[in-house]
This record gives C-alpha cells, structure tokens and sequence, in this order.
C-alpha cells in the first residue's frame, strides 16, 4: 500500500514536472539546458527531469540543433555578427561545438562583411555632419556592439574610408 503512494507521488511529480515545461515551451523555445536548469530550480528531481526531457525530445519539442538554426536565422535578418550570434547560443545552453557548426554552416565570411558594411553605410548617414575621424570610431564601435570582429570591422572602414 506504501509502494503505491511512493509511486502515485512520483506520477503526480512528473506529471507536474511536464505541465511547467510545456508552459515554458509555450512562451518560447528552448535549449535543453535552459529546460533543464528551469525544472531543477523549481525544485523537481533530476532524475524526474531526466524523464521528462527524454518525452520532450521524442515529441520534438526540444530540439537544440532547430533551435540554434533559427536563432541564426534570426541573427541573420538582424544583420548581427558572427560574435554576437556566438554570444546568444552559448547564452541559451546551445552546445559550443553544436553552435559552431550551425554558423559555420550558415555564416561565410563574405557574407558577414556585406552585412557589415550595409550597416556602416547606415550609420554613416546618420553621422553625416560629423568629422571624419569621429565617424569612423561611431561607426567601429557601432559595428562591435552587432558583433564584428574587429577584422571584419578593419576591412569595412578601410573600404568606406579610402
């Protein structure tokens, strides 16, 4: 009789366990460790969230590697750089070589510095009646807050600047 409550706690647990998971997944998606850190920090048992997140995986409602596609995607369309992107994967719990395959795959350098460079332009025309040397400094550090490496950001301003 004892055992039967053991178990019908621990059915009760999980069940609650998946109830707030798929609140959270209703809000956004999110990586497994982003999953797994909000259960545990609820107070749920590993090893209940273990469970969990194996169901959640065959259901296809976590699936890092989806996750980290249209997070680059999205970077993308923003025209955000290469660090930037980095940044925000490793930020969500996307797995570090998972990430740099995924911006490998979608990211090419020339790409990057054609990003960069339509936004230089923009903000160029922002700061038309600025002197130059200001300019270029707004425009670099502007570039470095999107996340260009200062590389990428060399070549554009040498560009624009010549």
């Amino acid at each position: 009789m004892l055992h039967g409550r053991s178990d019908e706690i621990k059915n009760t647990g999980a069940e609650k366990a998946m109830a707030v998971a798929l609140r959270l997944l209703s809000y956004r998606d999110r990586s497994r460790k982003e999953l797994f850190s909000r259960l545990t920090k609820k107070g749920f048992p590993d090893d209940v969230v273990e469970t969990i997140m194996a169901r959640l995986q065959e259901l296809g409602l976590i699936n890092d590697e989806n996750l980290a596609r249209s997070m680059v995607s999205l970077c993308q369309r923003r025209l955000a750089g290469k660090e930037c992107i980095w940044t925000e994967l490793i930020k969500r719990g996307i797995d570090r070589e998972l990430g740099m395959e995924v911006i490998r795959e979608f990211y090419r350098e020339d790409v990057e510095e054609e990003n960069a460079m339509t936004l230089a332009q923009k903000r160029m025309r922002i700061l038309t009646n600025t002197p130059p040397d200001i300019t270029k400094r707004r425009v670099a550090d502007y570039l470095r807050r999107r996340g260009y490496s200062f590389d990428i950001i060399h070549r554009t301003l040498n560009k624009l600047f010549t």
